[in-house]
This record gives C-alpha cells, sequence and structure tokens, in this order.
C-alpha cells in the first residue's frame, strides 16, 4: 500500500488516510488528538506569533478564525472536500478544547459534561456566530453532497 499511496497525487493520498483514519479507532483517535494539539496552539496564535514575529507582525486568535472561515467557505470554494471538512472539525474544536474533561464530540457531552465550562463554551460561540459561522455551516451543508461534510 505504501508504494501505491506514494504514487498518488497528494490530495488523493491524504483522502486515502483519512478513509485509513476513519476505519481504524486508534488512528482515528491519533487524528483527534493532533487536531486538539493544532487548535490549542491556534487558540495561543497571539503570543507565539508575538513571541518569533514581533508583536507588529502578531496574529489576532479572531483574524485567524475569520481566515479560516474564508477558506472553508464553499462560496469561495478554496479548499477541496477533504480539507473543508478538516477546516469544519477545527471550528468545532474550538469549542470542545474549552471543555478539558471530556474527550468526546461535544453532541454526544451530557449536562453534567459541559455544565461548568459553560461560560466559556458560549463566549467561543458568540466569537464564532459573530464572525458568521452559522451561514457558512448553512453554506456548506446545502451545497454539499458529502454525507462526511454534513456529518461534521
Amino acid at each position: 500500500l505504501g508504494r501505491y499511496m506514494m504514487d498518488l497525487p497528494a490530495s488523493k493520498r491524504f483522502r486515502k488516510e483519512l478513509d485509513v483514519a476513519s476505519q481504524d479507532e486508534e488512528t482515528a483517535e491519533a487524528l483527534d488528538m493532533e487536531i486538539t494539539t493544532c487548535v490549542r496552539n491556534f487558540l495561543k496564535i497571539k503570543q507565539r506569533t508575538t513571541d518569533h514575529l514581533g508583536e507588529d507582525k502578531s496574529i489576532e486568535f479572531p483574524e485567524f478564525c475569520r481566515n479560516l472561515i474564508s477558506l472553508i467557505d464553499v462560496v469561495g470554494n478554496s479548499l477541496k472536500k477533504d480539507l473543508a471538512i478538516i477546516g469544519i472539525v477545527i471550528l468545532r474544536k474550538m469549542i470542545e478544547t474549552e471543555n478539558r474533561q471530556v474527550r468526546i464530540p461535544a453532541c454526544d457531552w451530557r449536562i453534567e459534561d459541559w455544565a461548568k465550562f459553560r461560560p466559556y463554551i458560549e463566549n467561543r460561540q458568540d466569537m464564532l456566530i459573530q464572525m458568521d459561522c452559522v451561514p457558512l455551516i448553512c453554506r456548506l451543508v446545502s451545497h454539499s453532497p458529502y454525507s462526511e461534510l454534513r456529518k461534521e
């Protein structure tokens, strides 16, 4: 499989890897942890860019989010479906990382899983709502024939 994978274009290799990950629980969990780590780093983007680039070139978290949203929006059609799915996962994880005690998707949380984190979760949700994430998700779902995208 390895040699076969190297002969595929990068986008098809990525899709194959995602397919394998979705079928293998251990790989899916590792991918989930990797995305969670990325999101936690995105949340610290201002400090990290200030440390490495200086205050005048730092990136604010809301600015990062707006750029991510514009990349995954179907109107601009900037990213292929697979990457749009990862973008949606990142947006979801931005909310889920506010609750560090539970490692399951927010749609599976019980009230006791998130109750004490409610103000933080609502704050992050409000930020994403102000950035027009709700219309974005509606556009993605309505324009996408892909069940994986709708599922996320």
